[in-house]
């Protein structure tokens, strides 16, 4: 999860949790990496309940081999703070 990814299309409320429909994703694509591999991802959106809180569901590949990654998501040169993610196969 993060924030600071932009607008959404529609348009979400401003300062209200985010009902179950529509789905608001984000109008620019994020880009995301893992230990410098581009990943695949779903839209990223506001997930329902939260106000200003962007999810995103990224794939990890099962032959990442065991260790701690770097995951970095960016949107128009903006990054998130990164998250270390450890694999264990």
């Amino acid at each position: 999860m993060g924030h600071g990814f932009g607008p959404t299309t529609p348009p979400a409320p401003a300062g209200v949790p985010i009902p179950v429909s529509p789905r608001y994703n984000t109008v620019t694509p994020v880009a995301v990496t893992i230990g410098n591999l581009r990943r695949w991802y779903m839209a990223p959106l506001w997930p329902p309940g939260f106000a200003g809180l962007y999810q995103l569901a990224v794939t990890v590949p099962a032959s990442l081999p065991d260790g701690d990654y770097t995951v970095l998501a960016t949107i128009n040169g903006s990054q998130a703070p990164p998250v270390t993610l450890t694999v264990s196969n």
